[in-house]
């Protein structure tokens, strides 16, 4: 019980205050540039990347803090500490840093439990985006309506903002909303006056209804052609495989016109973007390795159904290497997870991710039992590896040349936590080590 009042009552009004006295102490660093804030459960981080892309194909001076990376408007950084949103100052800092370097734009993850603890208060957002929303972390907030809620206050918050003037340009209050999703309308309902709705599916969406229509996939990359109100259609290359990344820069796309970037310069800007570090990642030809960091059901299913679409082209394997993080988060998804695995993979492992206090084994053995309900045998087509570099072993060595090996649920990250200690370790480095030794031996 005591927990939960540290938690919902205590923690937010100590994050808050904190929040407040950086802004202050740091000369109010957000009341000088752009701020975006970027929230969903899924896409923020190449939301971000996105962004960042398009303001510096611009010429802009762009500084960023995601679970990526960050930037203080002079070099990428990747991010090693596994906070989207730091509090106790570092926002703060980070802007005035950022400021001093000439930036214009500032882009930001938004996260749930950032939110929950009033991480944002003291920032000036001028805009705000929404990605998608699923069951996650539910076991922090209490249930999903809080969850959902939690993310709310950030659309109050900018929808309470003033404009600002940088360099004598006046920047509105905005809110660009995945429109395809069914809590948009949730969202819409807290946003500021200028509200963006984008979307790949027919139907009526009010100003500015920009809307794409993906033309052509291909092997990582999707022809997109994205129409806005009273302009004319443009097509763009998104250049990242999966559906979700054609959702990620049609908001983009909404974004940049809020800001006053023109439809060229935002095309440029996405085009140029190769690659978001941890994301639908391709690490290797042959076979075909991608790292992601999918680490729910509706995201394991998007990037299955992604490698079913534009990857595999006959007789190729699906190798699926999962875990599921421990500490008692989201205990709920892991059956399914692997249930998901299951049914698009012919061949699932099934190993450690990030345990925290848990029992490494008790959690992969839940995740499996998922596994084993779509048919598949153990020691046949499925397989609990406990250590990781195992489980990447046991993948190659079920693959041929044109199989595709999909390793998720940690992305970018470069360590494993486990009984309460931090170890090195990156999916995308090991991997490429095994890759060199199998093509030496």
């Amino acid at each position: 019980m005591w927990h939960r009042i540290l938690q919902h009552s205590i923690r937010p009004i100590y994050h808050g205050l904190v929040s407040y006295i950086g802004a202050f102490w740091y000369g109010l660093p957000s009341k000088r540039m752009r701020v975006v804030a970027v929230t969903g459960t899924k896409g923020k981080s190449t939301v971000v990347r996105m962004i960042v892309s398009v303001a510096r194909q611009a010429g802009w001076c762009v500084a960023y803090s995601s679970s990526i990376g960050y930037s203080e408007g002079t070099q990428d950084n990747s991010n090693t500490v596994r906070n989207s949103m730091p509090g106790r100052f570092r926002l703060h800092r980070m802007m005035a840093e950022a400021l001093k370097n000439g930036a214009d734009l500032f882009v930001m993850e938004a996260t749930s439990e950032g939110l929950a603890q009033n991480r944002h208060r003291g920032i000036h957002i001028d805009g705000t985006v929404f990605t998608n929303l699923y069951p996650e972390h539910i076991e922090a907030h209490g249930s999903f309506e809080a969850y959902k809620q939690a993310k709310g206050r950030l659309f109050r918050a900018v929808s309470g903002n003033t404009s600002k003037t940088i360099q004598d340009i006046t920047q509105y209050p905005f809110a660009v909303l995945n429109g395809d999703s069914e809590h948009a309308v949730y969202y819409a309902a807290c946003s500021p006056e200028r509200t963006v709705y984008v979307g790949l599916t027919e139907g009526e969406m009010t100003y500015p209804n920009i809307r794409g229509k993906i033309q052509e996939r291909k092997s990582g990359e999707s022809r997109v052609l994205i129409q806005g109100r009273d302009e004319d259609p443009i097509e763009i290359t998104v250049p990242l495989a999966g559906e979700f990344n054609v959702l990620n820069a049609l908001l983009t796309f909404g974004v940049g016109k809020e800001l006053g970037l023109s439809s060229a310069i935002l095309k440029e800007g996405l085009e140029s973007l190769t690659t978001v570090p941890g994301r639908m990642e391709q690490i290797s030809e042959h076979p075909r390795v991608i790292v992601d960091y999918a680490h729910i059901p509706e995201a394991l299913e998007r990037v299955y159904t992604t490698l079913v679409n534009q990857w595999k082209r006959g007789d190729e394997k699906i190798i699926a290497v999962l875990g599921s993080c421990g500490g008692g988060r989201d205990t709920w998804k892991r059956a399914p997870m692997g249930r998901v695995a299951g049914e698009y993979a012919d061949y699932v492992i099934v190993t450690n991710e990030d345990p925290y206090d848990e029992d490494p084994q008790k959690i992969i053995d839940e995740v499996f039992a998922g596994v084993a309900e779509t048919g598949h045998q153990e020691g046949k087509t499925a397989f609990r590896i406990r250590y990781r570099r195992d489980a990447f072993r046991k993948a190659l060595a079920l693959s041929d040349s044109d199989d595709i090996i999909i390793i998720t649920g940690k992305g970018s990250e470069t360590s494993i936590v486990e009984d309460g200690k931090t170890y090195p370790w990156n999916d995308k480095a090991e991997m490429r080590t095994l890759l060199a030794e199998r093509s030496e031996s």
